[in-house]
């Protein structure tokens, strides 16, 4: 289990970083080089993470709706044959 010190002190860390590479330092903010590749990379980060969990979601609806509409156009040949016949 993670100490919340850990988590506590990782977050701080985080909260150091530009949001983005090109954020202008300020007076009360100076990046170094050090810390705008900490920003991308923590973003890239950030951003992949979405991106899979996206992905993920849409995969697994794309799925189960291709499996739905599978076995509904199984049940309509099905009952249209059954018509066609006249069973």
């Amino acid at each position: 289990m993670i100490s919340p010190q850990c988590v506590l002190m990782c977050l701080q860390t985080l909260d150091g970083l530009p949001n983005c590479v090109f954020d202008a330092s300020g007076p009360m903010l100076q990046y170094s080089m050090q810390a705008r590749a900490g920003g991308f990379f923590a973003k890239l980060a950030e951003l992949s993470a979405v991106g899979a969990l996206t992905g993920s979601a849409t995969s697994i609806l794309a799925s189960a709706g291709e499996e739905f509409f599978c076995l509904h156009a199984c049940r309509v040949f099905v009952q249209a044959w059954v018509d066609w016949q006249g069973w």
